[in-house]
């Protein structure tokens, strides 16, 4: 993003140090350690965008890290915000596929490593994911430092794995290769989880077993599932109760674009709280499955 426009600054926030040479790094981006969790106040009133994407699972209170990086935006700032639903969704994309357990033999043992991780962050107190989840999907219409004309929210889904098809197909070719790239990311990565998952007393053999399955699943196709990425987005007010200050007028490029995709069919936005409102619901009536046991350090926590 510094390359494609060096008339900007841009500010890049972790908690560990990123890995790239420092010769690497354009002169308008710099990187600072920070932990959201502890405020930022030192940014207050200073950016036009922010762009908060997978940064949850480190956040303790949702709604107050939330807030405060509302604060960080100028006035008609924009912020977006992408994070993960943490179930994995049928090919319908509305009902959602039950983890694999002894209840739900049939379920998805790439479901049951992503469950698993989530409940064992949540219950340590150091992921506020439900709420995320729960207030992501509502969207941002009801921020008080949000103008609620600029709000919009939407469903990013993502197939894990090259099953998924299209009539159109440049649309299935896209497909292709999106499900491709991520279940390759999935694969290189699930078993990450396991160091934590052990904390709460799952085994070394139970976790190996589960990813060779959740391996299998998405080598052969055999339970596909798509991810939901929620994302929330709008611009803040220029003072309380006051709608964003307009937007300098854009001046339309006449070159000619770079390549021909259309807009991806698996992106859905909801332009109204109530849209939003009525996906969410429609989605959550079918998480009727039953949970697995929880690991043996939880039982009782």
């Amino acid at each position: 993003m510094s390359k494609e426009f060096p008339h900007c600054q841009f500010v890049g926030i972790d908690l560990a140090p990123v890995p790239i040479e420092a010769e690497n790094v354009p002169s308008n981006c710099r990187f600072e350690l920070d932990d959201i969790n502890n405020g930022l106040a030192h940014f207050h009133n200073e950016f036009d965008v922010i762009h908060s994407r997978l940064v949850v699972g480190g956040i303790r209170d949702f709604r107050k890290s939330k807030e405060d990086v509302e604060k960080c935006l100028k006035p008609g700032g924009l912020v977006i915000w992408i994070d993960g639903d943490y179930d994995a969704l049928c090919p319908d994309k509305i009902h959602y596929r039950p983890p694999a357990s002894d209840a739900h033999p049939d379920g998805s043992w790439f479901g049951r490593l992503t469950f698993e991780a989530r409940r064992a962050a949540v219950a340590f107190g150091r992921s506020d994911l439900d709420t995320m989840m729960e207030v992501l999907s509502a969207g941002l219409w009801e921020d008080p430092l949000m103008d609620p004309e600029t709000c919009q929210g939407a469903d990013l889904f993502v197939p894990v794995g090259s099953w998924a098809t299209d009539d159109d197909k440049v649309e299935a070719q896209r497909l292709t290769y999106v499900g491709a790239l991520f279940r390759q990311d999935f694969m290189s990565g699930h078993r990450a989880f396991h160091a934590g998952l052990m904390k709460v007393g799952l085994s070394a053999e139970t976790l190996n077993d589960w990813s060779d399955r959740a391996d299998e699943e998405m080598t052969k196709f055999s339970k596909p599932v798509w991810i939901r990425f929620i994302c929330a987005w709008g611009r803040r007010r220029a003072g309380p109760h006051q709608p964003a200050p307009p937007l300098p007028t854009q001046v339309a490029s006449s070159s000619p674009s770079d390549h021909q995709l259309g807009p991806y069919k698996s992106f859905v936005i909801h332009e109204s709280a109530e849209k939003a409102r009525r996906a969410n619901e429609e989605r959550n009536r079918t998480k009727t499955f039953q949970h697995p046991p929880l690991p043996p350090v939880l039982q009782g926590h």
